[in-house]
């Protein structure tokens, strides 16, 4: 069995695809939400995409004393993968994520439900990464580490947006439509080179 980072390849001209489905086909069917707040990226002038460029600013977080039932529902009801726990200034605490809504659910049906707080079952601390962060360190983090979400925070800790695995595909193709924003460490990538070569030389790497 082929392993995920060997499906992703870079093809002649550039072009990304994941086990045949190419990131245009992804951008299109990533909706206009993440459409609009690539768009800017595709014209602007950064000499790199960071996760202010991409981070969406109005994601659902959760305060640490709410009941984790009332949490588990509103990450479904949103069709969320996770939220951040901050406190009331905003900082964050911890990450409340599916696999821990499944212990939820999993103890809770051995134990009789017994229920409790955000902050009984949170992921803390909590991987998070700061708005100058580039595209290239989280993909990194995206390949290398089982995030599904990273919160972004400020130099005081709070949350101010978060970044998934969907908005940095999304900038990632945006980008291979503007090389210049990364310089022309894509566009000379060899035709199949495998997705860990090819993070290695865009970060500097051999």
């Amino acid at each position: 069995m082929r392993s995920a980072q060997r499906m992703v390849v870079l093809r002649a001209g550039g072009s990304y695809s994941i086990a045949g489905v190419t990131f245009a086909t992804m951008r299109q069917q990533a909706g206009c939400r993440c459409a609009c707040r690539h768009a800017r990226i595709r014209g602007g002038h950064h000499a790199h995409i960071t996760a202010s460029d991409i981070m969406a600013r109005s994601e659902a977080t959760l305060p640490p004393g709410m009941d984790i039932y009332d949490a588990l529902r509103r990450l479904l009801r949103g069709r969320l993968t996770g939220a951040p726990v901050v406190d009331d200034d905003g900082v964050l605490l911890g990450m409340l994520t599916e696999r821990d809504c499944l212990k939820v659910v999993v103890a809770g049906a051995l134990d009789g439900w017994p229920g409790g707080k955000v902050s009984d079952y949170m992921s803390s601390p909590a991987r998070s990464i700061a708005p100058a962060t580039t595209l290239y360190d989280i993909v990194h983090l995206f390949l290398t580490r089982p995030y599904r979400k990273l919160p972004v925070v400020d130099e005081r800790g709070r949350v101010i947006g978060q970044v998934s695995r969907r908005d940095a595909l999304v900038a990632f193709e945006s980008a291979r439509d503007n090389p210049r924003l990364f310089g022309d460490r894509i566009e000379s990538a060899p035709e199949g080179e495998g997705v860990d070569s090819a993070m290695r030389r865009a970060r500097g790497g051999k």
